[in-house]
């Protein structure tokens, strides 16, 4: 609710010459500013989701796999989650916020 009213608050600041200035925010940077966080958020969000959906998953399947050892089982569920965590906090984030326009 806080960052809605800041369309009604008054910004004071310096300019480069020195004087002191009152403004208010612009609603298309509010607005802007409302939907960054959002999607921000909406992404932090669904990787941790995903994250835990993805050990779920792996740790489902190993438990039908017929491996001959326990340590041998632990080894390959670590190695693949790890793997598809480091893609999905790692590289996902990143293309999110790429500039892919050019």
């Amino acid at each position: 609710m806080g960052m809605f009213k800041t369309r009604s608050e008054v910004y004071n600041y310096t300019s480069s010459d020195g004087k002191a200035k009152s403004v208010k925010l612009c609603l298309h940077y509010i607005e802007d500013d409302i939907a960054t966080t959002m999607e921000n958020n909406l992404i932090k969000y669904l990787i941790i989701i995903i994250n835990f959906v993805i050990r779920t998953i792996v740790s489902l399947i190993m438990a039908y796999c017929g491996c001959d050892t326990e340590s041998i089982k632990l080894m390959f569920v670590t190695n693949v989650v790890f793997v598809c965590q480091f893609f999905n906090t790692g590289v996902l984030p990143m293309l999110c916020t790429a500039n892919l326009s050019g």
